[in-house]
């Protein structure tokens, strides 16, 4: 709340890792990775530079490394309009309108033994930003 209410009179800058803090608070943000600048913009138009659209963030369960091989290789070749990545702890399918396609989703998921022990449905973050200039996450 102090930050924010300083930020109405004054230039703040903070810096953070945390980057649900960086979009509530800032008006403008840069994304810096070894000291060098990436991206300037506003939250908005920073999430916008990954595109629009949904993401259905699947996690596994333990032990289905094959059965995520598995799903990600006939999501891609049946589906090719999904962006699907295999993040460090979960699947993250992005798709305009992924409650359209839900359904096969969940086909392809039982065909391949893909089984779940939590799925989210988020619009885009900064860390989904972050991840994508990189290739890694904050907490790599």
């Amino acid at each position: 709340d102090f930050v924010s209410r300083l930020g109405r009179n004054k230039t703040v800058i903070l810096t953070t890792h945390n980057m649900d803090e960086a979009d509530r608070l800032s008006h403008r943000i840069a994304i810096i990775d070894y000291g060098k600048l990436l991206l300037l913009d506003t939250p908005v138009n920073l999430k916008r530079t990954i595109g629009e659209g949904d993401i259905l963030e699947i996690f596994p369960e333990n032990g289905s490394e094959n059965s995520i091989k598995a799903f990600v290789s006939k999501m891609t070749s049946l589906m090719p309009q999904v962006n699907v990545n295999n993040g460090s702890h979960s699947l993250l399918l992005k798709h305009h309108d992924v409650l359209e396609i839900l359904p096969a989703i969940r086909r392809i998921a039982d065909e391949t033994g893909l089984k779940t022990a939590e799925i989210k449905m988020r619009q885009n973050t900064l860390e989904d930003v972050f991840i994508h200039l990189t290739g890694r996450n904050l907490r790599q």
